[in-house]
């Protein structure tokens, strides 16, 4: 037979067409095949034969090269090209070749001979550690089965260079060699050797040529590099203090540090850790060194020399040499094309005057957005004026002076035609649609797109970070359509958690339930997610005989046409004391339960938001009625055990402002909140409270009025760094001052204030650093346990160190102050008891968040200061 090659692709080589007739046997052919690129042969394919394939089936192979039986194909033409280049590119291959098997007048067969890319078996490092060999198994992915490629072994060299250049290891070299495997000879596999070289760290960072502003202002620009580790603090504090530099012209005392300066004294004197050498970081930061000059006028500047050398075994030095010139300052600004708002309100706006130094960064910020304050664009596009543009332009430069044109385009108003929302696979469209600002038909609103995003985010039910908004203008017809992209974060949670606490000690702690609940769901069959109804069920167990239980139920749009939430709460706790015993039949001692106490609540409430003084606004009110149940219990804390029953009934109404951007990790914002709950005021028109009443007479009825005030501020310092700043303020009263305030609902402070479940409406005031309850005052005339009136005051400065959709970490320091008094004659200003300490916040899907603090008690009595305090969930004071 006379068989011809017609194309062929081989692992290293490009398409050739082969003219060598290659004759392998006798055959006879009705017609030649002659090969004539001015005039291609059309045949049709009578047979497709494949060959040398291993373990892919030829029906795939015949699959992807899109060739059938029955085509009608041109000899030369692109079908067979196609077909090896389709075959070729599913890196599946090595070699193939397409040939003509045998040619009889216009019929064709084709034959596709393949040779298989070889296959991963396994693989093996060297040079390396078990630890890493672990964390680079996970990064590489690489599986039995996988086709061995030189790309493959490409981006496995790439992969472990990169990690390892981040660890430091500046001259790391990796060799990746592919041999077949020794037990299966259609497989191959990878020998791995890693050769780190030396890891290198910041010695010194030296600066020249910085006239105007101080070398340690500058290394403090350098985000991700820091020289070797030192404390040098406390020597410079006290060197300073020694020669009285504080109380000289120009010390501290008379020129107070900002927070720039202070953070740039701190960073200078206090370097914890020491810094690798990443080039590409490396290059960011000379850019951000950069950034500051111009930022301070100086619009020239420029690192003219740059060397990193190394001093000895692992220390880099990094030298800069700069060159600043000139500072610039604004002298002219001239506005072209305004003609909505005249140049007074836009120069009112822009805040930049003659005389000013020239800050491209700020104007840039003025003009198109303005993180802390108002700017040109949202003057403009709040308005709908979507397709307004503003342009600077430097139109003179003479000596320091700048004259800069600020050209503006307007454009027309733009109308919101179209919303669509994606990427929600569980929660219904219409409960995201009725969250956002934004309706068609309205004039386009940037802040009301922000402001929707905001609202997106504080259902916490998707990811904030994955929230985007896609603006899609269409300047023929003056509208534009809107895309909202999101993320469903778990829906489910499932906490399971412990905590510490007086009594019982040990107490565990479950809470399951969802934000996304949907009871509409459950009536018709389906899977109840979606309507963002909020569904808890929480137990808690502190010891054999103390349990807690509690259901919750929110339904935050009550008619589904406007945003009134309604609540329903029910829980019931019960716990048992008891004291050892012998029993007069055996000497084995049992536990004889002596009393008790329970309690069954429940309570209702709605909540609405309001439009004025903003919408950030939200008033709640609600109705609530507890059964005290006890039995030769301790109720009023003075040893008096009493049986009998106590009830409860009151009201609360809460008003709240929320303007955090997102409930997890707040950057900005803050939440306010005053609360007042209060019985009927029975005194006013019973004899319950008279001198003749007895005790468990004047406690069957509670009677009080309690007022809470909480506030929360967050400041986005600067990148991630959040300082939070919190206060809180109680105070529980009687409506007759003579008649005192009754054993429920006092304030008890310290640990983390999840102990209890609060047994006798006791408010459980958290202060780390101290143990549960541990300042629990006592009327010195009823002999009650608990405060009437308490106080505290912190603030908190966090900064992430995971940032992932499935575990989120962030660590803070804290400080706060607190008490609560028996008496409001005994409050002081002065008596506090003091904490401070550090800890850490988790969040992950399906458990939430997880608390652990280290606190130091100032005020802590006793030689060990530190309280370590963790739990699941957060306290709301």
């Amino acid at each position: 037979m006379i068989r011809k090659i017609l194309f062929a692709l081989s692992s290293g080589l490009s398409l050739a067409v082969l003219f060598t007739w290659n004759t392998l046997a006798q055959t006879t052919t009705s017609s030649s095949l002659e090969l004539n690129y001015l005039k291609p042969g059309s045949y049709i394919l009578e047979d497709i034969q494949i060959t040398g394939n291993k373990s892919l089936e030829s029906e795939a192979l015949l699959a992807i090269s899109s060739l059938s039986v029955g085509d009608t194909i041109q000899i030369p033409g692109p079908s067979i090209t196609n077909a090896l280049e389709k075959l070729w590119n599913q890196k599946i291959i090595k070699n193939v070749s397409i040939y003509a098997s045998q040619v009889v007048g216009d019929r064709m067969t084709l034959s596709l001979h393949v040779v298989e890319s070889s296959r991963l078996s396994t693989y093996f490092f060297t040079g390396i550690t078990k630890r890493e060999e672990k964390k680079f198994s996970e990064e590489l992915n690489l599986i039995r089965g996988k086709i061995v490629t030189p790309k493959l072994i490409k981006s496995v060299k790439d992969m472990l260079k990169k990690g390892f250049v981040e660890k430091g290891y500046r001259n790391v070299e990796v060799d990746v060699t592919s041999v077949p495997d020794p037990l299966d000879n259609d497989y191959n596999q990878l020998n791995i050797h890693v050769h780190k070289g030396e890891k290198f760290i910041i010695n010194k960072i030296l600066i020249k040529g910085n006239n105007h502003i101080s070398s340690p202002l500058l290394k403090a620009q350098l985000e991700h590099f820091q020289e070797k580790p030192r404390f040098t603090l406390v020597r410079d504090v006290l060197y300073k203090i020694g020669t009285l530099q504080p109380i000289r012209k120009g010390g501290i005392l008379w020129n107070m540090p900002d927070l720039e300066q202070t953070i740039v004294y701190l960073k200078t004197h206090c370097i914890p850790f020491s810094s690798k050498f990443i080039e590409q970081k490396y290059q960011a930061d000379k850019k951000r060194l950069l950034q500051y000059y111009q930022n301070q006028g100086y619009r020239d500047a420029a690192i003219v020399q740059d060397t990193v050398y190394k001093v000895r075994d692992g220390l880099l030095n990094i030298a800069l040499n700069i060159e600043e010139g000139t500072k610039y300052y604004i002298r002219n600004i001239h506005w072209v094309g305004n003609y909505i708002h005249d140049t007074s309100t836009l120069n009112k706006i822009l805040h930049i005057r003659r005389g000013d130094v020239y800050n491209a960064t700020l104007l840039q910020q003025r003009l198109k957005f303005n993180p802390i304050g108002s700017d040109i664009s949202s003057l403009y596009m709040d308005d709908g004026y979507l397709f307004f543009s503003v342009e600077p332009v430097e139109v003179a430069i003479e000596d320091d002076q700048v004259d800069l044109e600020l050209r503006v385009h307007e454009g027309t108003q733009a109308t919101i035609q179209a919303i669509d929302i994606r990427g929600n696979t569980y929660t219904h469209e219409n409960i995201i649609r009725r969250e956002l600002k934004t309706l068609p038909g309205d004039k386009f609103s940037r802040a009301k797109l922000i402001r929707s995003q905001r609202e997106l985010a504080m259902l916490n039910v998707f990811d904030p970070n994955k929230i985007d908004i896609i603006p899609l203008p269409n300047p023929t017809n003056n509208t534009v359509d809107l895309i909202y992209k999101v993320k469903e974060a778990p829906n489910f949670n499932a906490k399971v958690g412990a905590t510490w606490g007086s009594g019982a000690k040990f107490g565990f702690y479950l809470d399951l339930g969802t934000n996304n609940f949907s009871l509409n769901n459950i009536l018709h069959g389906k899977v109840p997610i979606g309507d963002l109804q909020s569904l808890h069920i929480k137990a808690q167990f502190w010891g054999k005989y103390h349990q807690d239980f509690s259901l919750q139920f929110v339904e935050p749009w009550l008619t589904g046409q406007k945003p009134t939430a309604l609540s329903l709460t029910i829980s019931k706790s019960f716990q048992q004391y008891g004291e050892s015993s012998s029993s007069s039949n055996s000497d084995q001692k049992q536990k004889v339960h002596t009393g008790s106490l329970g309690s069954f609540e429940i309570k209702t409430g709605l909540g609405k938001r309001l439009a004025w003084p903003d919408d950030y606004f939200s008033l709640r009110t609600g109705i609530g009625y507890k059964l005290y149940n006890y039995r030769n219990y301790n109720v009023l804390g003075n040893d008096t055990k009493l049986t009998g029953l106590t009830h409860d009934l009151n009201l609360e109404f809460m008003l709240e402002r929320n303007s955090l951007d997102q409930p997890n990790y707040p950057m900005k914002g803050s939440l306010v909140s005053l609360q007042v709950k209060l019985t009927p005021p029975y005194s006013l028109f019973s004899k319950q409270h008279t001198k003749k009443a007895n005790i468990q007479e004047k406690i069957k009825i509670t009677e009080y009025h309690q007022t809470m005030l909480d506030i929360g501020l967050f400041y986005n310092l600067f990148g991630d760094w959040v300082l939070n700043l919190f206060g809180n303020v109680g105070a529980l009263g009687s409506y007759l001052p003579k008649h005192g305030v009754g054993p429920f609902g006092r304030f008890s402070m310290g640990g983390k204030g999840l102990s209890d479940f609060s047994l006798l409406g006791k408010e459980l005031i958290s202060l780390r650093g101290y143990p549960e309850e541990y300042i629990l005052p006592v009327d010195k005339i009823s002999g009650y346990e608990g405060g009437v009136l308490f106080n505290k005051v912190g603030l908190e400065l966090r900064h992430p160190i995971i940032k992932s959709t499935m575990l989120f970490i962030y660590g803070l320091v804290f400080a706060e102050a607190g008490n609560t008094w028996a008496h409001y004659s005994d409050w002081k200003l002065t008596d506090i008891k003091k904490s401070t300490g550090l800890g850490l916040r988790f969040y992950l899907p399906l458990i939430g968040s997880i608390g652990l603090d280290w606190g130091h008690g100032f005020d802590k009595t006793g030689a060990d200061k530190l309280e370590v305090h963790w739990s699941i969930g957060a306290s709301s004071r």
